[in-house]
C-alpha cells in the first residue's frame, strides 16, 4: 500500500456523518413510555404483522385437519400438514 492510500483509509475509519438521525426506538434513554408504546402499536398492528396473524388463522382453521382425525397416528393427515406446511414455504 502507498502512503496515500493508508491515509484514506485512516479518514475513512474515522468518518462521522455530518447528522445524527434518531429514531424511534424502544430502548432509547431516558425512557419514554409515550413513544415506546407508539413504537408497539405500530409493530403489532402494522400490515406486515397483520397478514402474518391473517395467514397462521387462516392456517389453522382451514388448512388442518380437525384433532378427532389428529388423535390416532396415520399418513394420511401426517401427508395433508406435510404438504401444507410446503406449500407455505
Amino acid at each position: 500500500m502507498t502512503a496515500t492510500t493508508i491515509e484514506q483509509a485512516e479518514t475513512q475509519t474515522n468518518w462521522k456523518p455530518a447528522i445524527l438521525v434518531k429514531g424511534e426506538t424502544p430502548y432509547s434513554w431516558p425512557f419514554q413510555p409515550k413513544v415506546a408504546l407508539k413504537w408497539l402499536k405500530n409493530y403489532l398492528f402494522g400490515p406486515i404483522s397483520l397478514i402474518h396473524a391473517g395467514l397462521g388463522l387462516f392456517t389453522w382453521f382451514f388448512l388442518t385437519p380437525s384433532l378427532a382425525t389428529m388423535q390416532n397416528l396415520a399418513w394420511d393427515w401426517v401427508a395433508l400438514i406435510y404438504l401444507r406446511n410446503v406449500g407455505l414455504l
